[in-house]
């Protein structure tokens, strides 16, 4: 059975959860945000964004090639809010020039691009967003590079590269980790284990001493450059760290096609081989890997630009979005993408579009009783990991049922304490026989909680 074919499965048979609790179902389906339509009468951007980036509040900052946010002009950069509900754009102050790139440094936010002016303050391609202004990082008219195409920030320190340059920050100025002979695109940077790794367009990679060091399109620094395995045969466009391992998209065919893992001494493949012909955005959703840019397929599973990765599983997100995806940011059950589209599951969304699914996360604020997550991975095998959070000490059990009402297993009977707590259902009944593959039920009860969640199992 298919994902997608579990999926029609579950939602056929629907009706028999009703046998299983006297309330409605948790579970509500996952849709695309209606309000995004053309400027001036939705929600959406008259531009593509470049750059997402969800902050610990939730909020959302965009920059790109842009002029208007909604309702509100705003040049290059801009923020949205989830209020009651409903997206509200606000401004940040206007950039004179695109924003490519965006980073969360501490409390702030670190913008990066073609600019040199940010809300009126003089500050030359890289601007930090702190207690509601702008400001310059380092001494404006010191910058000696280009335009910024990426930032990250490793051990709490800004990192910034374009055309032929990589730069960190050390407190007082920026300084060069590549040398003058250097020559390429890094489109992406990303801090994993100790490490900063850049990726793009290059075959070497140069050292502030001059020296060159063959790295085709991907490299890693702790001191010196160093180069991964082989490399990439084509151009990468994205970094994630996901699953204990950097995640790297682009446009190559190896060492996998258009993605791949390097979990610190190889190389390796990222569930079914994609279709299509580049990816450019890539961003963690919990267990999930979301994926976007130009894409058609994975797995025997037919995508529209944008999709994720769940228990190995490429899944559609509705009808994706008619074009081509350049940034991806999510937070909790919102996943908002941004790019050079004009619909998103056949819904009107200028340039940027809200997927949103509530049975990822938890509900909105503390368990009244309970609250029960999304299990993961689904679809799942040959385990799946059912989290649930107690506001105070009460008993708890936890069973799985078919879609006919039966009950399979019981996986948690007993008296839990207050927080977040989680079991594994290994796919197995109260006899510890497998089951086969098919949708279930896990059904939470605590207290005067009834709760259900929706799972498949594929052997």
């Amino acid at each position: 059975m298919s994902g997608r074919g579990g999926t029609a499965r579950c939602t056929m048979f629907a009706a028999a959860l009703l046998l299983l609790a006297a309330t409605a179902l948790a579970d509500v389906a996952a849709s695309w945000h209606e309000g995004f339509g053309p400027p001036p009468a939705g929600l959406g951007l008259d531009g593509d964004p470049r750059a997402l980036m969800h902050d610990a509040a939730g909020r959302l900052y965009c920059g790109g090639s842009f002029s208007q946010a909604g309702p509100v002009t705003t040049w290059f950069v801009a923020r949205l809010e989830r209020q009651a509900g409903s997206p509200v754009w606000s401004t940040l102050g206007d950039m004179d020039n695109r924003v490519d790139a965006l980073a969360a440094w501490g409390d702030s936010v670190l913008a990066g691009g073609r600019f040199t002016l940010a809300g009126g303050e003089e500050v030359n391609r890289v601007a930090v967003f702190h207690a509601g202004e702008w400001r310059p990082v380092g001494d404006p008219f010191a910058w000696s590079w280009g335009h910024v195409l990426s930032l990250t920030i490793h051990e709490g320190t800004p990192w910034a590269a374009g055309s032929d340059f990589v730069v960190r920050w050390t407190g007082a100025a920026w300084e060069a980790v590549t040398g003058a002979g250097f020559s390429g695109d890094v489109f992406a940077l990303a801090s994993f284990n100790g490490r900063v790794y850049a990726t793009g367009a290059f075959s070497t990679i140069v050292e502030p001493s001059g020296a060159s060091v063959a790295s085709s399109h991907i490299a890693a620094w702790d001191g010196t450059w160093q180069s991964l395995g082989s490399g990439l045969n084509g151009t990468g466009y994205a970094l994630e760290v996901w699953n204990n391992q950097l995640v790297v998209g682009g446009v190559f065919s190896s060492p996998g096609p258009l993605l791949a893992g390097w979990a610190g001494g190889s190389w390796t493949a990222l569930g079914p081989a994609l279709d299509g012909n580049y990816v450019i955005a890539l961003a963690e959703w919990g267990t999930r890997l979301l994926v976007g840019g130009n894409l058609n397929g994975g797995g025997g599973v037919s995508l529209w630009d944008v999709a994720y990765l769940d228990g190995g599983i490429w899944n559609a997100m509705g009808g994706g979005v008619d074009g081509q995806v350049r940034a991806i940011s999510a937070q909790i059950e919102d996943v908002v993408v941004g790019g050079s589209f004009l619909n998103a599951g056949g819904v009107a969304s200028a340039h940027i579009g809200m997927w949103i699914d509530p049975a990822v996360g938890v509900e909105d604020g503390p368990p009244t009783v309970a609250s029960l997550d999304q299990p993961a991975p689904n679809p799942f095998n040959p385990a799946t990991t059912v989290r649930f959070r107690l506001a105070s000490p009460v008993h708890v059990s936890i069973d799985i049922h078919a879609l006919d009402g039966r009950h399979v297993a019981t996986i948690a009977s007993g008296q839990f304490a207050g927080g977040l707590h989680a079991v594994v259902w290994r796919g197995r009944d109260d006899d510890d026989h497998a089951v086969p593959s098919g949708c279930y039920v896990v059904r939470l009860r605590a207290g005067d909680e009834d709760l259900t969640r929706r799972i498949t199992l594929l052997r």
